[in-house]
């Protein structure tokens, strides 16, 4: 008995032996071959992923890291050979979203940007069946945060209400020229090109500019796109004495800002450099004088970034610059007679 237990238990033994080796090598085999197939794809698709490109990405026109004041335009270009599509990500306001292939998006908005900071601009773009890597580009924002308009004193706006800004119809602050008399009605004083008939810097063509009313407390405040000032430009606004509908000249405080109304010298200098807040000293025949970027140390000329989004602000008053908002009164002829100039740009560019 005990030999036959013996004998069966060989047998079972060598039987089993064999089934399990069969079962092993085939399922090595498989195992094999699967994993031969999982590497073949897997292979395969890395090398599908690294069909697209790295994409190409400039900021400003530069592939590197690049410095920007708040406030300043940002152009973004970017292209991936063989995508469809991208997607923008990073930390940098009003770019992050679904982007098309190739392309171009400019960001106006970046005066609310805060200074001392380093924002990303990040870009990965696909096909049907590929993924570019992703490629990162950075922007720091020098200089002090600008302070929004509606945290500023301005005329027209608050507690300065009362000051009246011109706008158009019979708050028109256009005199026809001769032989025609009165106001132009059609002329809108918020905005350049609808006082001049071009955009900013305009053309050689004379403005009778006027205020009359509301006992002087009215001021112009027009606005205009700086375009693409290149960066040495020089340019002006003439003056003259007013020579229509018996207009007085008076003083002017001049403010170029990036708001309406605005005569706040130190948040104005801190943004934009000293040369922004202007008085004349003679009443006649001068020059408000501005720039390009390269002039933002200049106290006599007021830098402008291009692309920039700015005003034009005009009041008659004997009050020098840095003279807070509130503390602005009109010229005293100018509260009960009409005031005004004869202005004429200068140093003229074509803008895009």
């Amino acid at each position: 008995m005990f030999l036959l237990v013996v004998s069966l238990a060989a047998a079972c033994s060598a039987a089993c032996s064999a089934d399990d080796d069969a079962s092993f090598d085939g399922g090595a085999a498989d195992g094999g071959e699967a994993r031969d197939a999982g590497e073949e794809r897997d292979a395969g698709e890395e090398r599908d992923a690294a069909v697209l490109p790295r994409p190409s990405l400039t900021v400003n026109g530069s592939e590197g890291a690049i410095s920007i004041a708040p406030g300043d335009a940002i152009e973004i270009t970017w292209s991936a050979a063989g995508a469809s599509a991208c997607t923008a990500s990073g930390t940098l306001p009003g770019w992050p979203g679904e982007r098309a292939g190739s392309g171009s998006v400019t960001l106006m908005d970046t005066a609310s940007l805060a200074g001392d900071t380093v924002y990303t601009v990040q870009l990965v773009c696909s096909s049907d069946s590929a993924v570019s890597e992703q490629v990162e580009r950075t922007v720091r924002v020098v200089g002090p945060t600008i302070v929004p308009c509606e945290e500023r004193a301005l005329l027209g706006q608050g507690a300065l209400s009362d000051w009246v800004r011109k706008t158009t119809g019979p708050n028109s602050c256009v005199w026809a020229n001769p032989p025609r008399t009165g106001l132009v009605a059609t002329a809108d004083c918020r905005f350049f090109d609808q006082v001049w008939p071009r955009p900013w810097p305009g053309s050689g063509n004379t403005r009778n500019l006027t205020v009359f009313g509301n006992e002087g407390r009215q001021f112009i405040a027009m606005e205009f796109d700086s375009g693409n000032i290149p960066a040495d430009h020089r340019g002006r606004m003439t003056q003259e004495v007013p020579q229509f509908a018996g207009a007085n000249s008076g003083f002017k405080l001049w403010s170029i800002s990036r708001c309406p109304g605005d005569y706040n010298a130190e948040l104005i200098e801190a943004e934009m450099g000293p040369g922004c807040v202007w008085r004349e000293e003679l009443g006649f025949t001068q020059s408000f004088e501005y720039g390009g970027p390269d002039h933002a140390d200049d106290p006599r000329r007021c830098a402008l970034a291009p692309h920039t989004r700015y005003y034009l602000n005009l009041v008659w008053t004997s009050a020098l610059p840095g003279t807070a908002p509130e503390d602005i009164v009109p010229m005293e002829i100018c509260t009960t007679e009409r005031c005004g100039m004869n202005a004429t740009p200068a140093g003229l560019y074509l803008p895009d």
